[in-house]
């Protein structure tokens, strides 16, 4: 029960140097690794064990994710990565050997865990008020972005109408000048800036505020209270849950198809920052609203949306060699409350975990099941790469390089644990054949892409791939061997 202590404790308290994460790692010691000897290897076990004993003792339960690292001969060494928590404090609801009361919660002191005194009390109760305020500031923040964009088509709108009527050979004959367009501006209340933006806007502004107001759109759906999408299902009921991801694809379908298409054709660029812009919009979490349950995995899942998207841009930007708007989309981050996770747009993969058990409802006995439903949802963009080859190849090459890019958002400054983003490139076997070709003969811009270094990328991904194997499923794909498959550019004959 000790573990439960510390677990709970590092989730109730806040740490600005690691962004409120924290770790609890075994097999090591101050400055040096020691393994453990004979410890059991499986992450997912020793995750799914440590889970069932916060559920007995902790509510509401922290989050937490394992990473184990082999260690020369039989042991093991590693972390238990605690997860920033908006849900604190984190209480203890049944009590053991007497120590530890129902009711009792603890925090990190300088060097041990301490029962929480007055003063925590207060921060985690400030710290909750501003999580409940911040929804309500960042959506009066969207409406003024609204009311001020209605405005710019209200003006567009007008000018151009009172344009071609000035314009017309009756107005002309009537007028007897074509001077008066001159005194438009002060007898329609349009004042010169706005007439200059209407003058000096090129045709494509209104496709990039298309897809700007999409995302809002899609993102004042995901967040709403009253919205037609629940905040609370029954996970365990297939159906239900089949409901709610193909309403999460139809309505991020038309985002969906827009990313692929700009990717695919805007040769020029002209939509990137739009793209981005759209993206950024919808890189926040969705906090449950006041008064609904909390649902972990109905409050994760709104991330699918999203997932897809990024997912489209990398699976159509390799395929189309498309370095940088992938660059300038993968550097989008992702908000929490009132601040920035400071990791790139891929980590966002990760956080579908939480909602794994609306996947397994559907893909019973599967090992991937989100990365089942990323690939069925993404059909019809694959479908136009039949005529070219392999849809199939087309979608482990994306999904490779969108695990390489979450693994990068993993070793970057503030560092969550060095694993790629999961994916059916781990099960599937036709993809070791796939993606060491790939990397035998990558594109040209791939050497450079990631801020980290290639070789040490491919290295870090060699060596933990593995570890996101499911228990009782055969890692059949390609998990081993990037490193000594790849082929640099300039060593290309």
């Amino acid at each position: 029960m000790e573990l439960c202590e510390d677990i709970s404790s590092i989730a109730n308290s806040d740490d600005i140097k690691f962004d409120d994460y924290g770790y609890l790692i075994f097999g090591a010691e101050r400055g040096n690794i020691i393994g453990i000897q004979n410890m059991h290897t499986d992450g997912e076990k020793l995750h799914t064990d440590i889970e069932h004993v916060l559920n007995t003792y902790i509510s509401p339960k922290p989050q937490i994710y394992v990473v184990i690292y082999d260690f020369p001969g039989p042991k093991s060494w590693g972390a238990i990565v605690i997860e920033p928590s908006p849900n604190q404090p984190h209480v203890f609801v049944k009590e053991y050997t007497g120590k530890v009361q129902r009711g009792d919660w603890f925090v990190r002191g300088i060097s041990s865990k301490e029962r929480a005194g007055p003063a925590d009390y207060q921060r985690v109760f400030e710290k909750r008020t501003r999580q409940l305020v911040e929804p309500l500031r960042t959506q009066l923040q969207d409406q003024r972005l609204r009311l001020s964009d209605l405005e710019s088509k209200y003006e567009s709108a007008l000018f151009q109408a009172l344009t071609r009527a000035l314009n017309s050979e009756d107005t002309r004959r009537l007028n007897g000048t074509e001077n008066t367009i001159y005194g438009l501006g002060d007898a329609t209340g349009l004042d010169l800036p706005a007439r200059l933006r209407q003058r000096l806007r090129k045709p494509e502004d209104s496709l990039a505020r298309d897809i700007i107001e999409e995302a809002f759109r899609l993102r004042t759906l995901l967040e709403a209270e009253d919205s037609y999408i629940p905040w609370d299902i029954d996970i365990r009921n297939a159906s239900t849950c089949e409901e709610l991801l193909n309403s999460f694809e139809k309505e991020a379908s038309t985002l969906i198809n827009s990313a692929a298409e700009i990717i695919a054709s805007d040769a020029s660029n002209a939509y990137g920052d739009a793209l981005c812009k759209a993206l950024s919009i919808l890189a926040k979490s969705y906090s449950v609203p006041i008064g609904q349950p909390i649902n972990q995995p109905v409050e994760y899942v709104r991330h699918y949306p999203l997932v897809l998207v990024i997912y489209a841009v990398g699976i159509s930007g390799v395929f189309h060699n498309q370095p940088k708007i992938l660059r300038d989309i993968l550097d989008v981050r992702y908000r929490v409350g009132q601040k920035e996770i400071p990791v790139e747009l891929a980590a966002v993969r990760f956080s579908l975990a939480y909602a794994d058990d609306i996947f397994k409802s559907i893909y019973r006995n599967k090992c991937e099941p989100i990365g089942l439903r990323i690939e069925s949802a993404l059909q019809p963009i694959l479908a136009e790469y039949y005529t070219y080859e392999n849809a199939q190849d087309v979608f482990l090459r994306g999904e490779f390089f969108m695990a390489l890019a979450g693994l990068e958002a993993r070793m970057g400054e503030y560092s969550f644990g060095r694993i790629p983003a999961p994916g059916l490139y781990l099960y599937d076997f036709r993809a070791t054949s796939v993606l060491k070709a790939f990397l035998n003969n990558p594109p040209d811009w791939f050497d450079t892409f990631y801020k980290v270094e290639i070789h040490e990328l491919l290295s870090s991904f060699d060596e933990t791939a593995k570890s996101l194997i499911r228990a009782s499923c055969d890692g059949d794909g390609f998990t081993t061997g990037a490193l000594e498959a790849f082929k640099p550019s300039k060593q290309k004959t």
